[in-house]
Order: structure tokens, then C-alpha cells, then sequence
């Protein structure tokens, strides 16, 4: 029982110290929800990867360096956005 407590700490702090670091480019699912809850009636597919990597680092909780990103991350970002829209 001691060990599942102190793995469910670990897990709990390492989620809250995420929440409050702001969003990364690894953070593809939350990028992705963002997108869509910031533009829900835009249909993904139209989007260009130059437009969305400006709305990524416009969004208030984004906090990385905007010339990390390359296509990998962001049709991974497109995908999410994808999911949720559909």
C-alpha cells in the first residue's frame, strides 16, 4: 500500500507541475484541444501548417520556443485537432 501512495504523489505533483508550466510542443493533446476549443467551427483539414503554428504561439497558455516546432510535431498537433473536431 506504501508503494501505490507514493507513486500516486509522484504522478499527482508531476501532472500539477505540468498544468502550471504552460503548454510544449510535446504537449500535442492539449495543443490540439486548444485549437479546436479556440475554433470550433474551423474545419482542420483547411488549415495551413504556417497558420497554425502561429495560432499555437498565440495561445495564452503556450510557453515554449516558437522555432522548436517542425512538421512532425505539428501533424501531430493536426491530428488531435482532427480528432476533436470530428
Amino acid at each position: 500500500m506504501k508503494i501505490w501512495w507514493s507513486n500516486f504523489r509522484v504522478i499527482l505533483s508531476t501532472t500539477h507541475a505540468s498544468i502550471n508550466m504552460g503548454l510544449k510542443w510535446t504537449d500535442s493533446r492539449e495543443i490540439g484541444e486548444a485549437l479546436y476549443d479556440a475554433n470550433p467551427d474551423l474545419d482542420p483539414k483547411t488549415v495551413r501548417f504556417t497558420d497554425m503554428h502561429q495560432w499555437i504561439c498565440d495561445l495564452e497558455e503556450f510557453d515554449d520556443d516558437p522555432n522548436a516546432s517542425n512538421e512532425k510535431i505539428l501533424e501531430a498537433i493536426l491530428l488531435v485537432w482532427l480528432d476533436e473536431a470530428e
